[in-house]
């Protein structure tokens, strides 16, 4: 039978929580900069 607990009660969820907020604000960061530079190199960001 499958055990249907959140992936937040399992063995490590927090060392996987805190790097896939890592994760995410990298990415963010990431489309960010990339967006600023389209703004400066056209005028303004689409």
């Amino acid at each position: 039978m499958l055990a249907l607990r959140p992936w937040c009660a399992e063995i490590g969820a927090a060392e996987v929580s805190a790097a896939s907020d890592r994760a995410s604000k990298a990415i963010t960061v990431r489309a960010v900069a990339k967006a600023a530079s389209r703004q400066d190199k056209y005028g303004q960001a689409a």
